[in-house]
C-alpha cells in the first residue's frame, strides 16, 4: 500500500482528496502547510511514496517543499495541484518545466489515473496490447 503525503491549507481540499485517496487503497497523511509536511515527514516510519501538494501557499511553495523533503527521502514521487496554468506559473518562475502538476478543480477519474501515473503504477485505464502484439513478444522470447 503506497503512502501519499496531502499538503493543502483548504480543511474541505484536504478531506476530499483524502476521501479520493483511501477509496483507491492508499494510506493518507495530510498537512495544512508545508511546516506540518516537513514534521510528517520527518515523523513517518515508513516510506512516503508520494507528495501531492498545492502550487502556492503561505510560507513556500510546493515545489520548495519537495525540494526540502527530498533532502531526507529522495525516492519521494512528486505531483503538484494548482488552479493556475501551469504555463503561467513556469512563465512566473514558481515552476521549472517539466514538473507534474494536475489542475484544481479536477476529476475523480483524472486524478486517480494521475495518482497512479506519478506513483509509478500502471495505469488501469491504459489500452491493452493487441493481441498480435502479445503474441509476437512472446515468440521474441522464445526465439532469443
Amino acid at each position: 500500500m503506497e503512502t501519499i503525503l496531502v499538503v493543502d491549507d483548504d480543511p474541505a481540499v484536504r478531506t476530499g482528496i483524502r476521501q479520493l485517496l483511501e477509496q483507491g487503497g492508499y494510506r493518507v497523511l495530510t498537512a495544512r502547510d508545508p511546516s506540518d509536511a516537513l514534521e510528517a515527514a520527518e515523523q513517518h516510519p515508513g516510506p512516503i511514496h508520494l507528495l501531492l501538494a498545492d502550487v502556492v501557499m503561505a510560507d513556500m511553495t510546493g515545489a520548495a517543499l519537495a525540494d526540502r523533503i527530498h533532502l531526507r527521502r529522495p525516492d519521494v514521487n512528486v505531483l503538484l495541484m494548482s488552479a493556475v496554468a501551469p504555463e503561467v506559473l513556469i512563465t512566473a518562475g514558481i515552476l521549472t518545466p517539466g514538473t507534474r502538476v494536475i489542475a484544481k478543480p479536477f476529476a475523480a477519474p483524472e486524478f486517480r489515473l494521475m495518482i497512479r501515473e506519478t506513483c509509478g503504477q500502471p495505469s488501469p485505464f491504459a489500452r491493452p496490447q493487441r493481441p498480435e502484439a502479445v503474441k509476437s513478444a512472446a515468440a521474441r522470447q522464445l526465439v532469443a
